[in-house]
This record gives structure tokens, sequence and C-alpha cells, in this order.
């Protein structure tokens, strides 16, 4: 009798928190898995950290598409993450490489502190 594989969420989480680590600063979470990031689109204030979690079987990776490159995490398997801490105000968008074709973009929009 084969033994049963366990399942892989294939739709993104719908609720996301955004905690601070010890510190107090801004800490936010990206879902990665089959073809989707979750949020797609996050806006945070200048200075958070975001981390981006790898939920799916596929492999995946997150690149900036600034011509700069300011960002780039290696391929990630199940489990794995990548942060960034994003310093300066302004739109980031990015994508999976090896599923960009498939629609899997995402963007950070960076805002000032509040009373910053």
């Amino acid at each position: 009798m084969p033994t049963p594989r366990p399942t892989v969420p294939t739709t993104a989480p719908q609720a996301l928190a955004i905690p601070t680590d010890s510190a107090g600063a801004p800490f936010a979470m990206v879902w990665m898995g089959e073809h989707y990031f979750a949020p797609s689109t996050l806006t945070v204030p200048v200075g958070t950290t975001v981390m981006w979690r790898m939920l799916g079987q596929q492999e995946h990776d997150v690149w900036a598409l600034d011509a700069g490159g300011a960002f780039h995490s290696p391929t990630m398997g199940p489990g794995a993450t990548y942060t960034h801490t994003f310093t300066k105000v302004g739109t980031f968008k990015y994508t999976c490489i090896p599923h960009g074709g498939d629609g899997m973009y995402g963007e950070v929009i960076v805002i000032p502190r509040p009373g910053g």
C-alpha cells in the first residue's frame, strides 16, 4: 500500500499579520507557492524587513525587476526563506524567474515612516 503524501496548500493564505522584531521594527511576510506571491502587493514603511517563505513544492526565487537588481534570492525549495530590508521609499516590483511567464509577480511599496 502506498504511503500517503502530505497535502500542500495550493491557494494563498487569506490573512497576514505584520509582526515586529525584538527591537520593534516591522517585519512583513510574503508567502510563495505554485505560481503566486501572497500578498502580491505589500505596502510597508521604510526600514521594514520582508521575508518571503516558500510553501510550494516547486522551486521559486525572488528577483527585483529594477535596472540595478536591488535584491534577488537564490533558488528556494520547500520551507526556505529569503529576507530583504527596504531602506528607500519607492515601488519595488519583483518576479519569480522560472514562473514570471505564468504571472508570478509581486511588488513592495515602501512609504515614509509615519511621523518621520
